[in-house]
């Protein structure tokens, strides 16, 4: 079964020469077909859990797996591949009002490859 694991993850910003975590030594595991729903305070490090999810940044310490394949290894194809087998559904709403979920889930899938 696939599943997506975050071990000991960490990343930080710097801020006026400062160091200040958006995340520090998260670990969790998301198994195939489980549903995520991630819910905090603003600031709380959202944003940057799911852009390391997605490997659009990397993390500072620790590592993101992808069915025990470091993600941040992956390049070109394979790391585009691999993004592709997960979804992540943001808050801005840019659904398609006439359509239903499911389309414009099947449109964005669509339109993603």
């Amino acid at each position: 079964m696939a599943e997506l694991r975050l071990e000991q993850v960490s990343k930080r910003y710097v801020e006026d020469r400062r160091a200040l975590y958006a995340l520090k030594n998260i670990s969790l595991t998301i198994e195939q077909g489980e549903f995520v729903f991630l819910i905090g305070s603003s600031g709380a490090g959202k944003s940057t859990l799911l852009q390391l999810i997605g490997s659009e940044i990397y993390p500072d310490e620790g590592v993101v797996y992808l069915n025990d394949v470091n993600i941040a290894r992956l390049i070109g194809p394979w790391r585009t591949r691999a993004t592709r087998s997960f979804g992540i559904v943001n808050q801005q709403c840019q659904l398609i009002r006439k359509r239903t979920i499911g389309d414009n889930l099947l449109l964005a899938a669509n339109a993603g490859g």
